[in-house]
């Protein structure tokens, strides 16, 4: 990550009491990510400084411009990268699909001082002045690849979730959209039980599994995390879902539940059940 040098000169973004001298200018054909993203910037500096910045959607204008663009960015920057520039007292934020987004909100929390703590509070600082520098140069990569905490939170307030550039639910167009994408069989929690299936292997390795008062447990139980065998079988299966399936993103390797567990425990018994009904009525 490159981060910008903080020069004497600053441009101001708004200023309590004064009309903007800024435009948000986005294409005039918009993608819904692009619309939000002015949007977001106008309606969060509106409660940060009382000033209400328009948004046009045709270039040039007269006024200074924050151009917001996700038509070419550079492709180095992928879904979720972004670059913010300070040109000529212009700004410029550009990035892929969440990456614009995203650009929007570093510069509200970085320079505006707004803080999106909880999907029911947000920290807006008292201040007249919205400033950014006027040698801003940054880009911005994630990181990590899929990012989530707190899901029930995260899951049941999209806006906060995009805002805190969380990407593993389901996001709409206009946060720049996404999916999780997690291995479609194994899915993306709970996994323990798909992977070393209690079904399978308990009755000739119960040393698989977890030691719960006095005894291992076949049922509701959890996998032995020192056992070096478990650990080659988990890899195993891992590598070679990776291998087969189409997309070729993130596989979850996770603790069991009890509904994972009882899930894979009757999915098991249904099998053999649906198995013994097909040689039933292949019998002559």
């Amino acid at each position: 990550m490159a981060v910008a040098a903080r020069g004497f000169a600053e441009i101001t973004v708004a200023e309590r009491g004064q009309p903007s001298a800024y435009t948000l200018v986005i294409p005039a054909k918009a993608f819904p990510n692009e619309r939000y993203a002015a949007q977001e910037f106008r309606d969060w500096t509106l409660k940060l400084t009382g000033v209400e910045i328009p948004i046009r959607e045709t270039t040039p204008v007269a006024a200074k411009a924050i151009y917001l663009n996700r038509e070419k960015p550079d492709p180095a920057l992928g879904d979720e990268g972004f670059d913010l520039e300070a040109v000529g007292g212009d700004i410029r934020v550009s990035g892929g699909r969440r990456g614009l987004l995203y650009g929007v909100y570093e510069l509200l929390e970085r320079f505006g001082g707004i803080a999106w703590l909880d999907s029911g509070f947000t920290d807006i600082p008292q201040t007249d002045v919205f400033k950014i520098p006027s040698d801003l140069k940054d880009r911005q990569l994630p990181a990590f690849d899929r990012r989530v905490h707190d899901w029930r939170q995260i899951s049941s307030d999209i806006s906060f979730s995009a805002r805190s550039r969380i990407n593993h639910y389901y996001l709409p167009e206009r946060h720049g959209r996404s999916y999780p994408k997690f291995d479609g069989p194994l899915g993306w929690g709970h996994t323990f039980s798909y992977l070393v299936n209690p079904d399978q292997y308990f009755d000739e390795h119960p040393e698989y599994f977890s030691f719960f008062k006095g005894k291992r447990q076949k049922h509701y139980s959890q996998l032995c995390l020192t056992n070096p065998d478990v650990f080659k079988i988990v890899l195993e299966k891992v590598l070679a879902r990776i291998r087969t399936t189409k997309r070729k993103e993130t596989t979850s390797n996770t603790t069991a539940s009890r509904r994972t567990i009882g899930t894979v425990t009757a999915n098991a018994r249904s099998a053999r059940q649906s198995t013994h009904a097909r040689n039933r009525t292949r019998a002559p």
